[in-house]
């Protein structure tokens, strides 16, 4: 079984045209996202019958095409897990499937959130727009969209950061999702090169760095004040995540720190981890990094020989309408791994 904490800053996403309609009249609308249109290409649907000119129909039978095709894909578990929940439809042809569901939507006026997930989850937001969500499903800021500043003042650029998580705050935010990028190095902002950063209209790659490196410091100072957690995903190397790490904590502190990496990264940022630190640092496995149960598997087991099993957080980072599929999946690998 797995602890309910272990999910505390569990996250999802989902289209924003989706939550946007104001109800679901079939079974694309239900399912559709960019997601599933570019699987949809990796099965060699044709455009006509996938892109914007396409039907709805059309590309619910392009999907059911395809389906076959993804014995061991996640996707297909999850498809079918979600129409025999909602509509105890399983293994029938598509135009039966078609009808039979766009017949329930009819009669029950079904709204997007009736798709949603009923146990306490975050979806991402890409945005800094608040869509509406049910009250368990709290709002997640994405710190990308914070590096889009309007003005090139610093004090100024921190007043609009603070407003804007505590806007989120408000609704119910208590996670800010930060990334660091492949190629991002380390380099101790200074006030005077991050107003010239901030004033530039075409940033270089140097640039994007130390903003986004002086926004971590501002998110941790702001984070702290909040109480709200920061879940950091780092593709670049350990050791320049760790550098951000350290300068950000001897400036201003850390707030309740979530972590994951991949490959070396993850030792680099274990030694972090294993130093005394005033708020708590939690490792984190990201589900979409792993797709398939023997990578899944194998990760858990690889975990397990490095670090408390019982302290490891996940993230499915999937499709909110696909989590329950995701969250049954990593408590099968993990009563099989441990």
């Amino acid at each position: 079984m797995v602890n309910p904490m272990q999910f505390e800053v569990d996250y999802g996403r989902v289209p924003y045209t989706f939550l946007t309609r104001q109800r679901i009249s079939n079974v694309c609308e239900l399912l559709w996202s960019d997601e599933v249109c570019g699987l949809l290409r990796l099965c060699g649907a044709e455009e006509h019958k996938i892109g914007e000119v396409a039907s709805d129909y059309e590309r619910f039978s392009a999907l059911c095409k395809a389906l076959p095709m993804l014995k061991r894909h996640p996707i297909k578990q999850a498809v079918t897990d979600l129409l025999k929940t909602h509509f105890a439809v399983s293994e029938q042809p598509c135009d039966i499937t078609w009808h039979t569901v766009a017949q329930a939507l009819e009669e029950r006026e079904s709204a997007p959130t009736d798709f949603l997930p009923r146990e306490p989850v975050s979806c991402l937001l890409s945005t800094i727009a608040l869509p509406p969500l049910p009250s368990h499903i709290s709002p997640m800021l994405d710190a990308e969209a914070l590096l889009h500043a309007s003005t090139n003042a610093l004090e100024t650029w921190r007043e609009e950061l603070r407003q804007t998580l505590l806007r989120f705050v408000r609704a119910g935010c208590h996670t800010v999702r930060f990334l660091l990028p492949a190629s991002y190095t380390f380099t101790a902002p200074t006030v005077y090169h991050v107003q010239e950063a901030l004033g530039m209209k075409k940033r270089t790659l140097e640039t994007e760095h130390l903003l986004r490196s002086q926004l971590f410091r501002e998110l941790c100072t702001i984070c702290r004040d909040m109480s709200v957690r920061l879940l950091l995903h780092l593709s670049c190397a350990g050791e320049e995540a760790v550098a951000l790490l350290r300068y950000a904590e001897e400036c201003v502190g850390l707030p309740h720190l979530y972590w994951s990496a991949d490959g070396r990264a993850n030792d680099v940022l274990l030694r972090f981890q294993m130093q005394a630190h005033e708020a708590p640092v939690y490792w984190v496995l990201r589900l979409s990094d792993v797709p398939s149960d023997v990578e899944l598997e194998t990760v858990l087991a690889c975990v397990a020989a490095r670090y408390p099993i019982t302290r490891l957080r996940f993230v499915c980072d999937c499709d909110l309408r696909l989590l329950p599929t995701a969250r049954a999946r990593l408590a099968e690998a993990l009563q099989k791994t441990l």
